[in-house]
Parts: structure tokens; sequence; C-alpha cells
């Protein structure tokens, strides 16, 4: 196995289009400790999205340097905070005149934090604790937590073209960043599912899932 594989795999890191430079620096901000790793994202690109024009030689798609110094939140290492300076290399299209940039499963497009750390922020949601907690251990902000743990209830919440025959309705105490004081869970009375949830207990919102 190469050096770039290992630490590829050390860091939980699939794409092998990322090339790491061997040495790891660390660094001290703000009296946190950091591990500062660096690479590149490079490929050959099969065809331009924009265009759809296939890259079949040198002649249509041409590398063009690199966009430098894209920071990218990484899971911690060694319960060290972790960061990825990623330089990304663009791309020039001669059959539109544009330029794109190297895309990678690491992260998604325009986010600095990684998919791996999402996924860790998801395990940390399933234990008993605040959005504030995890923020600080993560190292994020509580809304990046919040707008996570809104994109897994959207999922979770069962969604129905019809209202259910037999349905229990509940209010309780909402969050400080809701639109009420109270909030109010809508369950299916046989199934025990949950068939919404709402930020308000008022007639004018309910009416908005009926």
């Amino acid at each position: 196995m190469s050096i770039n594989n290992y630490i590829l795999n050390l860091l939980n890191i699939k794409d092998k289009n990322i090339f790491i430079k061997q040495e790891i620096k660390e660094i001290v901000i703000k009296e946190r400790n950091y591990k500062i790793v660096e690479g590149f994202l490079t490929y050959n690109p099969k065809y331009y999205p924009c265009c759809e024009i296939i890259n079949q030689s040198s002649n249509y798609i041409i590398k063009w340097g690199y966009r430098k110094n894209c920071i990218v939140k990484i899971p911690k290492q060694n319960n060290c905070l972790t960061r990825l300076i990623l330089h990304k290399q663009c791309f020039y299209c001669k059959h539109c005149n544009n330029t794109f940039i190297a895309e990678t499963n690491l992260v998604d497009k325009y986010k600095n934090i990684s998919n791996n750390t999402s996924l860790q922020i998801k395990l940390e949601l399933m234990e008993k604790q605040s959005e504030k907690d995890i923020a600080e251990r993560m190292e994020v902000s509580v809304s990046v937590v919040d707008r996570i743990l809104n994109e897994i209830s959207s999922r979770t919440v069962l969604r129905h073209h019809t209202l259910p025959k037999s349905m229990n309705w509940y209010e309780f105490k909402a969050t400080k960043d809701t639109k009420g004081k109270m909030a109010f869970i809508i369950t299916d009375n046989e199934s025990g599912n949950i068939f919404d949830i709402t930020d308000s207990r008022k007639f004018r919102d309910l009416e908005k899932i009926l």
C-alpha cells in the first residue's frame, strides 16, 4: 500500500483522486490543537456537465490550475481537531469557454463540512444531549447541527396523502427557535407512527398540514 493510500485510509477518505502531502502539521489556534492535512484533488474528467461535451482528447477539456486552500472539516484524529486543506483542480472547456472545479464525494459542492463529519453528527444526535454540546464537540455552529436534525426529521416523519382514520393530538413545549411557545404532534392511533410535527399549535399553521 502506498503512503498516500495509507493516509487516506487513516482519515477514512474513500476518494482515490485526492493526493495527500506526507507532512501533517500540528498547530495551535485559540488554545486548541489542530492537525492540518494538505492534499490535492485532481483527475481527468470524462465530460463537462454544463455543455455535455465528452472529453475525448486534450483538445476539449484541459487542466487550468487549482482553486487553492479549500478548508474541509473532517472528523477528529486521535481526539485532535483535524482540517484538510484541499486544493481543487480547475478545468477549462474549449467547447464553451467555461471553467469548472473538480468535485469529490468527500464533501458536497459549496460546503466545507465533510460527509463523514455530517454522519458523525447524526450519530451524536442519537444520544440524549443538547445541540450546543454537539456543536462545540464537533466544532461546527448550532445551526449546522439543527439543519442536519431537520433533514433527519423530514425523512423520519411519515407523510400520507390522506389523514389517518384515528389520530392522537398533543401539544408540548417547543424550543426557542420555533414560531410559538408550544409545538404540536399528530400520530396515527392505529399504527403508532408520527403523522406530522409542527412548530406551532395555531390553527392557521395546523391548516397547512391538513
